[in-house]
């Protein structure tokens, strides 16, 4: 159907009869013969040290098969789980992350043990069964206390709570004495769970003789989760397949990689036999990663007239206890945070800090949304301090064709010119008008990408990746790879291990991957 015929027309949703026919088919509704199931042992402290973990009883529990702890799944999982750049590059600290503590525990909720049983309920009981000594450590709570300098540290050994810093554009003080008015405000995100319909889930079945692993996932992101779990047990690509069927929700809580993703198909390597893990409700609220959690010192000047001169943002973002795979991109906030409006100068920084608490990850719009609310806040405050009409002002100052978001000077805040405003076209006086070019690069990557997918499909275009039908397929082989590399590396992965054979320095596979495939 054209775009033009399906503005206004009555469109039904394809997949509509199958779901509400009760023909769905989610994680639950996935078995194997010989599936035997998983039950997680959690910490019940934000942050205590484990002195001894006593699972005598639990072994003698009926239906129990197997009880594993951090020195069972050591044997298996190599590396850390992974943190991307995303926003900020450069981080302060990122605290290594295995998928089962081993000595520490850094928030409430995180593996201890986990038990495989024949029946799930089994599971329940004798995880009771199994006994954990903590000796409780002071936990980091509060955003403002954690950064003073007294604060308890998130993790031991640590030498603070910093987990980043970045200023993307620097404040400039001389333009905020050109405004008339100056309001300022401080804007709670706060914190929440995402609660999906269906919880997160996963069946993981491993073939010894062909050495292939197929895992069944709630997942938003099979192609990533397949990446990095495929480095972590020493399994090549071509051999490892992630399903996602139907999925009951997920708002981005879904797309990053959890403890499970990892257990579960561990479990099933140890064991040699089909492991299910159903997430209860209570696991759902207390351990899939939050969102939000975050909040921002804002001021913002205009001039008498309604003319916006200058916005400053300060974002203090809750990461948890642990950075989260995608957990910088939340600062994409601070880049957006001009929305629709020309500012004549906008300054900003993130400040990423890490506390006891369920990490934080994308959710819903991860960014966008605590940009566009923090702006339009304080266009409704200048409008109050100016008693005008907040309409008013933001029919005065909209973006126009030619000028930048925010009139972001020619760098980003660290000596690097922008390349684009750099080969912009000099105006008539022989200089180059400040902002003169208002594109993101990621419209610029979207162009390279579409040019790329024209030319494949003209006659007679010889592929330069065969068998691969996307466009920017060599694009997303580098930012895997990039992502690979940075998991691995800082983990401090020994290449002699045997679940490393196989691996380029850095975690990279030798092997050309097979496509996830996506059923539903």
């Amino acid at each position: 159907m054209a775009v033009t015929t399906m503005i206004g027309a009555k469109i039904h949703r394809r997949e509509d009869p199958r779901l509400v026919s009760g023909e769905g088919r989610y994680i639950d509704d996935q078995s194997r013969p010989g599936t035997v199931y998983l039950s997680v042992v959690r910490s019940p402290h934000a942050h205590a040290r484990i002195k001894s973990i006593d699972v005598t009883a639990a072994l003698k529990a009926p239906g129990v098969v197997a009880i594993y702890t951090y020195k069972d799944f050591a044997k298996v999982i190599a590396g850390t789980m992974p943190a991307a750049p995303a926003f900020v590059a450069e981080k302060k600290q990122i605290p290594p992350r295995f998928p089962i503590a081993e000595k520490e525990v850094a928030y409430q909720g995180e593996p201890v043990a986990v038990v495989l049983t024949e029946a799930k309920y089994q599971g329940t009981d004798a995880a009771n069964l199994i006994e954990v000594d903590y000796e409780v450590l002071p936990a980091v709570m509060d955003l403002e206390q954690a950064l003073e300098a007294n604060s308890p540290t998130a993790h031991s050994g640590a030498p603070d709570n910093l987990g980043w810093d970045l200023t993307y554009i620097p404040e400039d003080p001389n333009v905020m004495k050109e405004a008339d008015v100056v309001v300022k405000q401080r804007i709670l995100q706060q914190r929440l769970a995402p609660t999906p319909m269906e919880t997160r889930g996963i069946l993981a079945e491993y073939s010894k003789p062909d050495q292939t692993m197929t895992i069944w996932m709630s997942s938003q992101n099979p192609h990533f989760i397949r990446l990095f779990l495929a480095g972590a047990l020493g399994i090549p690509e071509t051999r490892m397949r992630v399903i996602s069927p139907d999925v009951g929700g997920g708002f981005g809580s879904k797309i990053s990689p959890y403890s499970e993703d990892y257990l579960v198909p561990a479990a099933a390597k140890l064991s040699g036999r089909p492991v299910k893990w159903i997430e209860t409700r209570t696991e759902s609220i207390q351990t899939t990663t939050h969102g939000r959690g975050q909040y921002f010192d804002v001021e913002a000047g205009a001039k008498k007239d309604g003319t916006l001169v200058a916005l400053k943002v300060t974002q203090y973002l809750d990461m948890g206890a642990y950075v989260g795979t995608f957990g910088a991109f939340q600062a994409v906030a601070c880049l957006l945070s001009t929305g629709a409006y020309n500012w004549k100068h906008v300054s900003a920084r993130t400040v990423g800090i890490l506390t006891n608490k369920v990490p934080t990850d994308p959710y819903r719009g991860a960014g966008r949304p605590e940009a566009t609310h923090l702006c339009e806040r304080m266009i409704d405050l200048l409008a109050g301090a100016l008693k005008m009409d907040p309409a008013e002002i933001r029919r005065k100052e909209p973006l126009r064709p030619g000028l930048r978001l925010g009139r972001l000077r020619e760098g980003d805040g660290h000596g690097h010119e922008d390349r684009r405003v750099r080969e912009a076209p000099p105006r008539a006086g022989g200089r180059q008008e400040e902002g003169q070019v208002s594109r993101y690069r990621c419209l610029e990557l979207d162009r390279d990408l579409r040019l790329r997918a024209e030319r494949r499909h003209r006659p007679g275009h010889r592929r330069p990746c065969p068998g691969r039908e996307r466009a920017g397929a060599r694009l997303s082989d580098r930012i895997g790879h990039r992502l690979r590399g940075d998991a691995f590396a800082r983990a401090g992965t020994r290449h002699d291990l045997p679940a490393n054979r196989g691996r380029h320095p850095g975690g990279a596979l030798r092997h050309d991957r097979a496509p996830a495939r996506r059923h539903g």
